[in-house]
């Protein structure tokens, strides 16, 4: 089988959906199928301000105008291609951008609108908020199935979309770290937090929690919008030199590093602009290597933990029940062990490699039938 994989933007940085596509075309690969992944490149800054120049300095107008462009830009790339057998997409616009008359694929890995509208880009009434209302429809209708990665992204699609529950699966994320033997013990131990610094990822509650536990440091790999009023936080509350700003990691050996090396993961998501944190790579990748997570109790976290068992779970936006739960797990490292030990066994039993594969392979059947 040859499968085009489309996305309108990939980056070098581990995490993310970006993760889920590179995992799925060795998967495929190593399934004896042909897997490519198309992308569009970044808007140049002379495309950018022609498409400004057409929008008459609008930029809701623009971002209609980019967003169109991209998908005219992808699809031409996979058109020159040559025929595929089937073409999965993983965002809304590259679901546009296949060809038509031709077996499409969907994974809902996010809600795009709501997305846009938590970074104030869109509302329900302006022309960019239309554009991706109406792109979803579209989607939806193109697609002969979907595939979303937790029970709450098929819930906000059904909502929009309800004709199309006939064609929905529902697939979690998986997770391809295995611990590393020659991974050292971390010379001071620390906290990791994987995330992009945006505001549905809840970064500000795990700075606001090492404050509230003197001892403790805490790692933040990741970048976005949000870092300098974060960085203004950790000196406003005093934490400085105990919250270390790493930036994006482009590396997944140092990723993988990075989380083995932690002894504990947070996860502490918030909904954001309608935005709910879906099936967590972040909180898969700790599992599978066993290290205990903390996480907010909403949307795919809820789904994919299980509390007391599996990781502790708190009130999303609760700094001080953050905080209790890294005391709790520093006092009892028995504790620590065995929600490791737990997490690890959920992971490879129901989240591993193989399993994930199956299923994606069994709704590209139900594609091609």
């Amino acid at each position: 089988m040859r499968v085009a994989i489309l996305t309108v933007g990939i980056s070098d940085i581990v995490g993310g959906a970006t993760t889920h596509m590179e995992t799925l075309r060795r998967q495929l690969e190593g399934a004896g199928h042909q897997a490519r992944i198309f992308a569009t490149q970044p808007q140049g800054s002379l495309e950018q301000g022609l498409a400004l120049l057409q929008a008459g300095g609008n930029r809701d107008r623009y971002r209609v105008l980019v967003s169109q462009r991209i998908v005219r830009q992808l699809s031409g790339a996979v058109a020159a291609a040559g025929d595929f057998d089937l073409y999965h997409a993983h965002d809304l616009l590259a679901a546009l951008a296949a060809p038509s008359g031709r077996p499409v694929v969907w994974t809902v890995h996010g809600p795009l609108f709501e997305e846009a509208r938590m970074m104030g880009l869109a509302t329900d009434t302006n022309a960019y908020g239309q554009f991706l209302k109406q792109a979803e429809q579209q989607a939806a209708g193109r697609a002969v199935q979907i595939i979303c990665v937790d029970q709450g992204q098929r819930e906000l699609l059904l909502g929009r979309c309800p004709d199309v529950a006939p064609k929905v699966s529902v697939i979690e994320n998986a997770a391809d770290f295995e611990p590393d033997s020659s991974v050292a013990e971390a010379a001071e131990p620390y906290l990791l937090c994987a995330r992009r610094l945006v505001e549905k990822n809840g970064v500000e509650f795990a700075i606001r929690a090492a404050a509230l536990v003197p001892d403790v440091r805490l790692k933040l790999a990741g970048d976005g919008v949000l870092r300098p009023s974060l960085e203004r936080l950790a000196q406003e509350l005093g934490v400085k030199d105990r919250v270390e700003f790493i930036g994006d990691v482009t590396d997944r050996r140092e990723m993988l590093r990075l989380t083995q090396g932690a002894w504990a993961v947070l996860v502490p998501s918030v909904p954001a602009g309608g935005v709910v944190e879906a099936t967590s790579i972040s909180a898969l990748e700790a599992m599978v290597l066993a290290r205990p997570v903390i996480a907010s109790d909403i949307g795919g976290l809820a789904e994919l933990l299980e509390d007391g068992r599996t990781a502790l779970l708190v009130p999303a936006g609760q700094s001080e029940a953050l905080a209790a739960a890294i005391r709790r797990l520093q006092r009892d490292p028995a504790l620590c062990k065995s929600l490791g030990e737990a997490a690890r066994e959920v992971a490879l039993t129901q989240y591993g490699l193989e399993r994930w594969t199956r299923q994606i392979l069994d709704v590209y059947r139900q594609a091609l039938t």
